[in-house]
């Protein structure tokens, strides 16, 4: 099963393979110009997840109840870096840019938008892992510095 079948059988369950096939083929030759839309709102939303990852804990000083979405997207966010996996939204953004007729990209997100601004162009393990440790001691030092100012209280 390929790509787009296996795509059309998630928006259309019901519907043969084939047929969904078409559809889906038809949708991509009449809208392409969406596919780039939605592309680039995957990008802006990867980017708000990113920042929230790393400045998350920020927030979490003024709104504390936010604690319990930032954590586990810190975790994550470190886990992603650790284990070197790519964030699903870049396969979906990949998808989502072939789609539409654009341009697709090999790397992670951070390293085909973040890293040719703030580091070298190329992302090795030790960057990323480096990347993983410096998110939660950052995190970590938030936190520790809220619950102190809270014990205080």
């Amino acid at each position: 099963m390929g790509e787009a079948e296996a795509v059309a059988d998630v928006i259309y369950p019901n519907r043969s393979g084939p047929q969904v096939d078409r559809l889906l083929r038809q949708a991509c030759d009449t809208f392409p110009v969406v596919f780039r839309i939605v592309a680039d709102a995957t990008v802006v939303l990867h980017l708000i997840f990113v920042l929230f990852v790393v400045f998350g804990g920020v927030l979490v000083a003024c709104w504390r109840g936010l604690a319990w979405a930032h954590v586990p997207a810190a975790i994550w966010g470190a886990w992603v870096e650790f284990a070197g996996w790519p964030c699903p939204l870049t396969p979906l953004e990949n998808w989502l840019r072939q789609q539409g007729g654009g341009l697709t990209y090999r790397t992670s997100f951070v390293e085909h938008y973040l890293l040719p601004i703030i580091y070298p162009p190329s992302l090795s393990r030790e960057v990323q892992w480096i990347l993983g440790a410096l998110l939660l001691a950052l995190n970590a030092a938030v936190y520790i510095l809220l619950i102190r100012r809270r014990a205080r209280l």
